[in-house]
């Protein structure tokens, strides 16, 4: 019984942390919290445009060169399907 008592005194001495104090919180926090409530706002926008100027140049750009995979793709395709006929 005894052991028990002091196995669980060990245990929850591990396991809860130790109180924190008031007092200044690092800039860092900040900073996070004010890109929280940028990114929670409901202005209409998806979240992988909420970024600003960059997300929509990453995003078009995206956009774009997937476009022209899947044309070149198709060009493939085609040029496959239909040989050129030697003579």
């Amino acid at each position: 019984k005894k052991f028990l008592n002091l196995a669980n005194s060990t245990v929850r001495q591990f396991s809860t942390s130790a109180v924190a104090k008031g007092g200044e919180v690092h800039p860092g926090y900040k900073r996070i919290k004010v890109l929280q409530e940028k990114f929670q706002q409901n202005d209409g926008k998806p979240i992988h445009l909420k970024g600003g100027v960059m997300d929509q140049v990453l995003y078009r750009s995206t956009v774009a060169l997937s476009i022209l995979g899947l044309a070149g793709i198709f060009k493939m395709m085609y040029e496959l399907s239909y040989p050129n006929k030697e003579e």
